[in-house]
């Protein structure tokens, strides 16, 4: 803002100078990549004249050996550098067992172990998961469950079967009311001669 307190008005680019001003960023930016490309094939070139000597197939295998076993040398180098640093980070004391020792040893840390881990699993089992007890039944048992399952449902089919007739066949069976002897006979009387008692 000015002392005044107004804004200070900016300066806007008519469409040409617009254009003027974008061409000339592009080619700026062409004539820059064109030099790294000038310069970078000039080193290209430059390198190329340089004289080369030619390893024979003998020579080219004793220098791929050298090579290799140099870097071996290298990579042996530093193992043995990091074990040693370690090594001093870390100071052991190690101390050789006789085969008895190292029989009790082992008998310790991993039979008694595992013997103490099946136990704890068990207690764990009886707790957590209870053992179900399967009910085998008798032969008399069983022909009583299949007389009371199969003979109830044998007796309840026909009645059954007479409720789903009268709930949904009967309505749809045509009827006619039923009429005594003798109102059979005056109606019999009235068609016949067409007059009515």
């Amino acid at each position: 803002m000015n002392a005044d307190g107004t804004s200070p008005t900016k300066k806007k680019m008519s469409k040409g100078q617009q254009e003027e001003q974008n061409k000339k960023l592009y080619y700026n930016v062409l004539e820059r990549k064109k030099d790294k490309d000038a310069k970078r094939i000039a080193i290209l070139e430059k390198g190329s004249e340089l004289p080369r000597k030619k390893l024979n197939q003998a020579d080219q295998g004793n220098l791929v050996t050298h090579l290799y076993t140099k870097e071996l040398e290298r990579i042996n180098k530093q193992g043995e550098k990091r074990q040693a640093e370690l090594a001093k980070l870390c100071p052991t004391n190690t101390k050789k067992l006789s085969g008895g020792a190292m029989a009790d040893s082992v008998d310790r840390m991993y039979y008694q172990e595992k013997s103490r881990r099946a136990i704890r699993e068990d207690a764990l089992i009886h707790k957590y998961q209870p053992a179900t007890t399967s009910k085998v039944l008798t032969t008399e048992q069983a022909n009583q469950v299949n007389d009371r399952l199969y003979g109830s449902e044998k007796d309840k089919f026909p009645q059954m079967r007479a409720r789903l007739w009268q709930k949904h066949i009967a309505p749809l069976e045509t009827t006619f009311p039923k009429k005594s002897a003798e109102e059979l006979k005056a109606m019999a009387d009235r068609l016949s001669t067409g007059k009515a008692n």
